[in-house]
Order: C-alpha cells, then structure tokens, then sequence
C-alpha cells in the first residue's frame, strides 16, 4: 500500500522524486521543476482533494483517502517541490491532516527574509548568465580632432530556464557613457529544433551582419560598412513577436527562416533610415510591419535572404521596403563575407531609392595575425547632397589575443562623391568579448 513520498536534493542533477511502496518503488518520470517554495496551485488542488473526500464520505460512507494518497503523489511528482520537505520523508497522512492555514503558511515561506525577487528567481531552477563586449579605440581621422573612445562597454544578461525558455538583454553602455539603453531584451520559448516563439524587443533578421556579426570582437574591420549604419541600420531592433527554426536538409546542409511582425521603422518622410530606429512603442502609426529571412547553411557557406515592409512615416501613408542579401564562406582561416542592401521609400512626390554593398576577405596566419581587406559603398540618391553617396577601401590587420580579443589596426581610404573632402581615417581598437 502506498504509505509516503521523499523528494531527494533538488541540487543533485541525478535527484528524481520517489515514491516509496511497502512491495514496490515507483520512480517518478519527470523531475520536479516549479522551485523551491511550494506552488501555492498544488496546494490548493490538495486542499480541494481533501474537501471533495469528505462530501463523498457524507454521500457514500467511504473513505477514499488511499485514492486521494495517491493523487497528491501524482501532483508533487509531476508538478513541485519544496524546500520544506527536501530531503526528508513525508508522510501523507499528515499532509492530508494539514488544513487551508498551514498550506498558506508554507507558501508564504521567505516572508521578512533576505533579498527580493532576483534572489528568489536565483533559488529557481533556472541557471543565470553575465556576459558583455568592450571596445576601446584611439581615432585620427582627417579633419577632426584625434581621441581616444571607450566606445561600448556591453553588458549581456540572460536566463535559461530548463531547456525550453531563454531570456536576455543587451545593456548598451556607449562613448563612455553618454548614450545608455536597452540594445534588445527578447524572450525565447523552444518548441523544438524547427520551431522557436520569440517576443520582446529583438535584432532584426534582415541579414548575417546585424543578428550575429556587428560586435567589434567579432566584425573583421573597425568600422562598420556605411550600408550597415544607413540602409539597415546596425544594430537594428524592433519591438514585436517572430518565429524562427532549422532543419536538415541532408547531411551536410541545413536550412533556417524566422518570420516576424513588428511596430517598425517610423520618422520623417524621405528621412534617413538610422533615424527611424527606438520605436519601441507605436504612437502615432498603428500599421505593423512584417518581414523574415530565409537561407542554408554548411559548414564552410551561408546564404540568406531578408525582407521588411511597412509604414514608416508618422500618418501611416508612405511605406518602406528593404531587401538583403548575404553570402559567406569560411574554411582553414580564410573567411569571405559579402552583402547587399537595396530599398525602396515611398514618399509625397516620388520613390526614393538607396542601396550598399560590402565585401570583406580576411586570412589568419599562424593562428594570431589576420590581414583583412574590406571594400563597401552606399548610393543615398539624394540630387541635392550628392556626398552622401560613399565609397571606401579598408586595410587592416588584426592581432588575435584570443578566441573573442583581438587588437585592431586599420586605415580608411573614403571617397565622398561630388565633393574633394578629405576624411580618411587611421585607427587602433583593442576589442574584448567576455
């Protein structure tokens, strides 16, 4: 007959809830998850157990507290454990003598204790991350003032809790602290391999360079190319909710998509692209917009696909639409990266259209020094400041320290287009993922 129930070190990574029989033991198939405090549903369902034995007794004149033994077994299994009883044997009769008092009493266990709710999260079961990026740069750039930046110094937290739900967000420290934000702040729930919910405030998937490539420890060059800093705008995140996943597509070749809706891009009409960024909250236009990205991967190559589309302007009448497209390949420390970025804006007279391009070769030489070579433009179509349409050629060399720090030189040879202004540019960066 069925008599107790011990739920072992809930620290213990072997730990499993026991049910313990007078001529058999049965092994729970799922460890207990909910926390260290009681849930104070479980309890209830108890609670309720128990009262719905005693209108049976009334009605029928049994006794069902074996049936009801085993219920709460199956409910502490499945669903809790708790501080108060790890570690030792409980006796179910005296769980079911315990009344609605002293349920809520155990509930209420930490009451005028130590900490809040980020240290009752840390007694869960769940496991918390400290990560970040630094990047300090000494700048002499053509017509402007040498200094030295303390660029970023990023700080990366998140949580995963079980192997389903991840959290995290980018605390964006920059020029030594004259901007601080939220860089994105996005929850992820894994259905499975193929299928991922994400909400929040997340990077958006419009190419390789602004999801997983623009931190300076991994970018290749100091700078970013000027079609990732005006066509899609890195780092660029939006507010809203995504799905995402991969598959196999054979044995050497896997493929991946996301698919999202968000508030989008907004600010003045024919505006620039940068600018639309922080529209964190719709205000004025209610229009969301949509977009996702699509490719394969391998070992060595990637190629993808990004789309977005929506109203930008503040009336909701004039729309914006960007297309991506990245290709990379990586193979014994050559790696090759090439986008392209084109959009179409609409606006009260005509369409403007702008579109960039970037193409990087890098090669590391005895495990530590990496010669990098980067060409990029950027076509603004604006007639009347023919200057924004850029082009450049970067020459760097790279110092790996290790596997995310590196030592950067490189020099700049910018073509402003239209005009004779000079503004190369020579810089040293110390780049720092921790």
């Amino acid at each position: 007959m069925l008599r107790s129930i011990r739920v072992i070190n809930p620290d213990d990574s072997s730990s499993r809830a026991v049910v313990c029989a007078e001529d058999m033991h049965l092994r729970s198939v799922k460890k207990a998850e909910i926390g260290y405090e009681p849930s104070f549903l479980i309890c209830m369902c108890i609670h309720i157990l128990k009262l719905i034995n005693n209108e049976l007794m009334k009605i029928i004149k049994t006794d069902y507290r074996r049936i009801l033994q085993l219920s709460i077994c199956v409910i502490l299994c499945f669903f809790g454990k708790t501080s108060a009883y790890a570690q030792e044997e409980l006796d179910l009769d005296e769980l079911l003598e315990m009344d609605l008092e002293k349920i809520v009493e155990l509930q209420s266990a930490g009451r005028g204790d130590v900490g809040s709710f980020g240290y009752r999260l840390g007694t869960s079961n769940s496991e918390f991350q400290v990560h970040g990026y630094v990047t300090n740069e000494f700048i002499n750039q053509q017509g402007s003032p040498k200094t030295f930046d303390n660029h970023y110094y990023n700080l990366l937290l998140g949580s995963q809790i079980g192997d389903k739900i991840f959290a995290e967000i980018q605390l964006e420290y920059e020029h030594g602290g004259e901007e601080i934000q939220a860089r994105y702040a996005q929850i992820d729930y894994r259905v499975s391999k193929g299928l991922i919910f994400r909400t929040g405030k997340f990077l958006v998937p419009i190419n390789t360079f602004n999801e997983y490539l623009y931190p300076e420890y991994i970018n290749k060059a100091i700078s970013r190319p000027f079609m990732n800093r005006n066509i899609t705008p890195t780092a660029w995140a939006e507010v809203g909710v995504q799905i995402r996943g991969s598959f196999e597509l054979s044995s050497t070749l896997n493929g991946f998509y996301s698919a999202y809706m968000v508030n989008g891009l907004e600010g003045t009409e024919g505006g620039d692209i940068r600018g639309m960024r922080g529209n964190n909250r719709d205000k004025n236009n209610g229009d969301k917009a949509i977009g996702g990205r699509f490719g394969v991967n391998s070992n060595k190559l990637e190629l993808g696909t990004g789309v977005y589309n929506g109203k930008y302007s503040s009336d909701g009448l004039y729309g914006l639409t960007i297309i991506s497209m990245d290709a990379g390949y990586l193979a014994d420390g050559l790696t090759i990266r090439a986008e392209y970025s084109l959009t179409n804006m609409e606006t009260s007279t005509e369409d403007i259209s702008r579109n960039g391009a970037s193409a990087t070769i890098s090669y590391v030489i005895a495990k530590k020094l990496e010669p990098v070579f980067r060409y990029d433009f950027m076509n603004w179509d604006d007639p009347s400041d023919p200057a924004k349409d850029q082009s450049r050629i970067y020459l760097g060399a790279n110092y790996l320290l290790a596997n995310t720090m590196n030592v950067k030189a490189g020099y700049e040879i910018v073509t402003n287009e239209g005009t004779d202004v000079e503004d190369n540019i020579f810089a040293i960066q110390l780049a720092l993922g921790f």
